[in-house]
């Protein structure tokens, strides 16, 4: 499973890692995991926080750097786990749009062909 690093910037929101999921009425919300704090500044305004990623989904990834944040899909192979960065913005309103109707990971992967 996949375990992120996200760095709290001093003066910034928290980073945080949110799941993608259907809230049942054709629209999606976000689930956001839990996140432990592994560094702390001397201050206590920033630090260090890890999130595991346990499950296939479609994942949020905020209040980071622009390379470290964005969207990723978490899916399992016969060749291992795939984490793969979404940023094409029509790709990430598809996926989104799929999940609110029910589709699940590996069917959403098949036809991404990914």
């Amino acid at each position: 499973m996949p375990t992120l690093n996200l760095h709290h910037y001093k003066n910034q929101n928290q980073p945080y890692v949110a799941k993608i999921i259907s809230d049942g009425k054709g629209k999606t919300t976000q689930s956001f995991l839990p996140k432990v704090l592994v560094k702390k500044s001397a201050d206590g305004t920033y630090g260090d926080y890890q999130s595991t990623v346990n499950e296939e989904g479609f994942y949020r990834i905020g209040n980071t750097k622009p390379e470290d944040g964005g969207y990723r899909l978490f899916f399992t192979t016969s060749t291992g786990n795939k984490f793969p960065f979404i940023k094409d913005n029509a790709q990430i309103e598809d996926i989104k749009s799929r999940i609110a109707r029910g589709e699940t990971i590996p069917l959403i992967v098949a036809a991404l062909g990914l």
